[in-house]
C-alpha cells in the first residue's frame, strides 16, 4: 500500500529559499533531508515543474518539498488515514504559517492498494466487460475510469498482475 497527498500552488520562494524556508518549519519533525538531483536540462522540462527539490523525512513520512509544491508521503507500512491526515492539516497550518505561499491551485491523491488474490480483477470488483468477439478468450488486464464532477477529476486506474516494489532508497 502506497499513498501520496500532492499540493500545488504559487508562493513567493526562489528556488535557493525552499530548503531554509521548510526545514525551519519541519526541521525537528523530519531531520532527515535529502537533495532531489534531477539534472538542470530535464528539470526544466514541463512534467517536472512541481517535481520536490528536497525530501524531509523521519521514520514513519517524508515531505517533498519546492517552491511549488508539496507532498506527503507513507514511509515503510502504511499509516491509517487519521495518524497521516492529522500529519496533512498540522504540515499545512506550518506551511500557511510561514506566508510564502499565494495561491493553492491544484490538490492531488494518489492510493496504491494490492488485492492478496489470485482471482481476476472483475471478479474482485464485480465488474463484466466484454467485446463481442465470440472467437477470442478475453482477459481484463488494466481498467482505467475518469469520474469528473464541476473542478474535481478522479482517475481510477487497476491493473490485473500488477508488481509492487517499495524503495526506501
Amino acid at each position: 500500500v502506497s499513498s501520496a497527498v500532492e499540493i500545488r500552488f504559487q508562493s513567493t520562494l526562489q528556488k535557493d529559499e525552499v530548503l531554509p524556508a521548510f526545514f525551519v518549519l519541519f526541521g525537528s519533525q523530519f531531520p532527515k533531508v535529502k537533495s532531489n538531483d534531477i539534472p538542470g536540462p530535464i528539470r526544466k522540462r514541463p512534467e517536472f515543474t512541481f517535481s520536490s527539490d528536497f525530501l524531509l523525512s523521519n521514520k514513519d513520512f517524508s515531505i517533498g518539498v519546492s517552491n511549488r509544491s508539496v507532498l506527503f508521503e507513507n514511509v515503510g507500512e502504511y499509516k491509517l488515514w487519521n495518524k497521516y491526515f492529522d500529519l496533512i492539516i498540522q504540515s499545512l497550518e506550518k506551511i500557511r504559517s510561514g506566508n510564502f505561499v499565494t495561491s493553492m491551485e491544484r490538490v492531488g491523491l494518489r492510493y496504491i492498494s494490492i488485492f492478496d488474490t489470485n482471482e481476476p480483477i472483475e471478479k474482485c470488483l464485480n465488474l463484466n466487460f466484454q467485446i463481442g468477439f465470440p472467437d477470442f478468450a478475453q482477459r481484463t488486464d488494466l481498467v482505467r475510469l475518469t469520474l469528473k464532477k464541476d473542478e474535481v477529476s478522479v482517475l481510477l486506474n487497476i491493473g490485473h498482475n500488477a508488481t509492487a516494489t517499495l524503495s526506501n532508497a
